[in-house]
């Protein structure tokens, strides 16, 4: 009988009593959503622009917004446009949010959209990160996954390049979340930048 007994501690018994919390969480992430929405339209308008220049697999399929609850137990909004992922040629642009960690927008290329995105001096952006863990689809930023280019050695980034996928990032402190549309927009420009074919 003992095994089916429940305890709470102090804290958790005030939020067990009380919706208002949960209530909260949801509105947040129906704003959340609803910005996610409008960032998906300027990114269709923004992507519509560049059409001749940009490889036709961007086009392929719609924006596709996604949600959960459980990365690392907290919640979280995901935006995909574009969203190849089949292999050798993937081509994705991923907007996320992270509870109570951040925002971020991240590039997973591999294939002949990998080779043409290192034709670019990846190093203009001092606040770029580039993915060192085996998985493309981690999204913290913790050391064992993302590291600051401006940070490695050539010979680091190299090797890192070697891997059949390149996956670059963007965050933003959830704290600035005021800044998120335009953290959005304007990292969403820079992978259109890195895509559009010369």
């Amino acid at each position: 009988m003992d095994r089916v007994k429940l305890q709470f501690s102090k804290e958790e018994s005030v939020l067990l009593t009380d919706p208002s919390f949960i209530l909260t969480k949801n509105r947040i992430l129906a704003r959340i959503s609803e910005m996610m929405g409008a960032i998906s339209e300027e990114e269709v308008k923004m992507a519509g622009l560049l059409r001749e220049q940009l490889p036709p697999e961007v086009f392929q399929f719609p924006p596709k917004l996604s949600r959960g609850e459980q990365y690392q137990q907290l919640p979280w909004l995901m935006l995909d446009f574009p969203r190849v992922f089949q292999e050798p040629d993937q081509l994705a642009i991923r907007q996320f949010f992270w509870w109570g960690k951040l925002f971020s927008s991240t590039l997973v290329v591999s294939g002949r959209h990998k080779e043409a995105v290192l034709h670019s001096d990846l190093k203009q952006w001092p606040d770029l990160y580039i993915c060192v863990h085996a998985s493309p689809w981690e999204h913290h930023f913790e050391a064992d996954n993302a590291q600051l280019i401006s940070s490695l050695s050539d010979e680091k980034y190299r090797s890192i390049c070697k891997k059949e996928f390149l996956k670059l990032a963007f965050q933003l402190p959830v704290e600035n979340w005021e800044q998120a549309p335009e953290f959005f927009i304007q990292s969403y420009s820079r992978w259109m930048q890195l895509l559009v074919r010369s």
